[in-house]
Protein backbone atom coordinates (compact mmCIF):
# COMPACT_ATOMS: atom_id res chain seq x y z
CA UNK A 1 0.00 0.00 0.00
CA UNK A 2 0.90 3.45 -0.45
CA UNK A 3 1.34 5.71 2.26
CA UNK A 4 -0.47 8.52 2.70
CA UNK A 5 1.29 11.69 1.79
CA UNK A 6 -1.34 13.89 3.38
CA UNK A 7 0.74 17.05 5.36
CA UNK A 8 -1.37 19.53 7.45
CA UNK A 9 1.14 22.16 5.87
CA UNK A 10 -0.49 21.48 2.03
CA UNK A 11 -3.82 21.90 3.36
CA UNK A 12 -2.95 25.34 5.42
CA UNK A 13 -1.36 26.77 1.73
CA UNK A 14 -4.82 25.84 -0.63
CA UNK A 15 -7.23 27.21 2.24
CA UNK A 16 -4.64 30.83 2.02
CA UNK A 17 -4.74 30.47 -1.56
CA UNK A 18 -8.73 29.85 -1.50
CA UNK A 19 -9.14 32.55 0.36
CA UNK A 20 -6.85 35.05 -1.71
CA UNK A 21 -8.79 34.14 -4.48
CA UNK A 22 -12.17 34.74 -3.37
CA UNK A 23 -11.24 37.57 -1.86
CA UNK A 24 -9.97 39.02 -4.89
CA UNK A 25 -12.96 38.11 -7.28
CA UNK A 26 -15.45 39.63 -4.82
CA UNK A 27 -13.54 42.70 -4.85
CA UNK A 28 -12.55 42.75 -8.68
CA UNK A 29 -16.44 42.30 -9.01
CA UNK A 30 -17.59 44.82 -6.42
CA UNK A 31 -15.61 47.17 -8.46
CA UNK A 32 -17.15 46.94 -11.80
CA UNK A 33 -20.10 46.79 -10.76
CA UNK A 34 -20.17 50.25 -8.59
CA UNK A 35 -17.56 52.29 -10.99
CA UNK A 36 -17.83 51.03 -14.25
CA UNK A 37 -21.53 50.10 -14.41
CA UNK A 38 -21.17 46.81 -15.34
CA UNK A 39 -24.43 44.62 -15.20
CA UNK A 40 -24.75 42.72 -12.25
CA UNK A 41 -24.86 38.93 -13.65
CA UNK A 42 -21.82 39.46 -16.16
CA UNK A 43 -19.86 41.04 -12.79
CA UNK A 44 -20.94 37.83 -11.20
CA UNK A 45 -19.91 35.59 -14.14
CA UNK A 46 -16.18 37.39 -14.27
CA UNK A 47 -16.02 36.73 -10.32
CA UNK A 48 -17.05 33.09 -11.58
CA UNK A 49 -14.67 32.68 -14.05
CA UNK A 50 -11.71 34.73 -12.07
CA UNK A 51 -12.16 32.16 -9.23
CA UNK A 52 -12.61 28.86 -10.91
CA UNK A 53 -9.17 29.88 -12.57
Amino acid sequence: MKESTYKVSRLILYFFLVSIFLFISGNTGRYFIETQGMNRETALFLQGIMFTG
